[in-house]
Parts: structure tokens; C-alpha cells; sequence
């Protein structure tokens, strides 16, 4: 018998579609057999109508900046919520948390968060798959062409500045 756990999920500003999905069958898949919350700033109405339904605690935490340069950039500007998420999720008593995100800068404080509060298990998972399955194939098209490390720089630099690989 698995114990019961505290799932955490960490929901991004505005989390809809794809994202509102995944997580809401996760918590009609779990919700019988772990505890779980869910984290997140007052964008995601819809969503946190849905969760109210089904009786699943929300956190509410400040929304992150979401600037869309680098690691760094969302981190320097994001103090004040990174010690709210702390608080939140030590006052949690966590098991797991599971971040969902469509792009990473707004979830890297929460991350750190995560780890300052000792969360024991962190999972990430990103919804962008269309933009990710075009950036396979961009890739591809750039090692039959032997243009690879070519494209490689530019697809990081674009991608750290938050734009869509070309």
C-alpha cells in the first residue's frame, strides 16, 4: 500500500487549457488517495473555479514577474514572492511538488523556493509541447544541413530571451 502523500501542484499565472487540464485529472485521479494543494496566483479564475468544485485547497501566492530574459532577471526580481512560496509550501508539509509550466522564467523562483523549503520530490512538467516538437524538427533540419551548432546558439539565445526559436 502506497502512503498517503502531500502533493503540491504549482500552477503558472493565467494556467489554462492544456495545463488546467493536465492538473484537474490529476487531482480527480489522486484526490481519493493523496492530500493535495494548489498553488497559484489569482489569474487562473476558471481554474480555481474548477478546483473549488472538487474541494482541492489553493494557496494563493503573489504572481511572479515574468520577465522573459534568462535565469537570473526572474530570480533578482522576485525576493518577496520567493519567501511567500517558501512559507507557503513549508507551512504545507510537502511530499511532492509538481510545477506545470508553458514557459520556465516565472517558475524559476518557485523552483528555488522549492528547495530552500526542502521539498523532498520536485517534478516539472511543460506544456509547450507543439513549440517543443517544432523545435525537434528545426533542429533535424539543421544537422541534415550541418548548420547544427549554428542553430544551437541561436535556438538557446532566443530561447533565454523568452521568443520562440525561429
Amino acid at each position: 500500500m502506497v502512503p498517503r502523500l502531500r502533493i503540491g501542484y504549482f500552477l503558472p499565472p493565467h494556467a489554462e487549457g492544456g495545463i488546467a487540464r493536465h492538473v484537474l485529472a490529476l487531482v480527480d485521479h489522486l484526490r481519493t488517495r493523496h492530500d493535495m494543494v494548489a498553488f497559484g496566483d489569482r489569474t487562473g479564475e476558471a481554474l480555481s473555479q474548477a478546483l473549488r468544485e472538487r474541494a482541492a485547497p489553493q494557496r494563493i501566492i503573489e504572481r511572479y514577474p515574468t520577465g522573459k530574459r534568462g535565469v537570473l532577471r526572474p530570480l533578482i526580481g522576485s525576493w518577496a514572492p520567493m519567501r511567500e512560496a517558501r512559507a507557503a509550501f513549508l507551512a504545507e508539509h510537502l511530499d511532492v511538488l509538481h510545477f506545470h509550466a508553458g514557459r520556465l522564467g516565472a517558475l524559476y523562483p518557485a523552483i528555488v523556493a522549492s528547495r530552500w523549503a526542502r521539498v523532498p520530490v520536485r517534478l516539472l512538467t511543460v506544456h509547450n509541447v507543439a513549440f517543443l516538437l517544432d523545435l525537434c524538427r528545426q533542429a533535424r533540419r539543421a544537422i541534415v544541413e550541418d548548420r547544427y551548432g549554428a542553430f544551437q546558439a541561436d535556438a538557446l539565445a532566443r530561447l533565454g530571451a523568452g521568443e520562440a526559436a525561429a
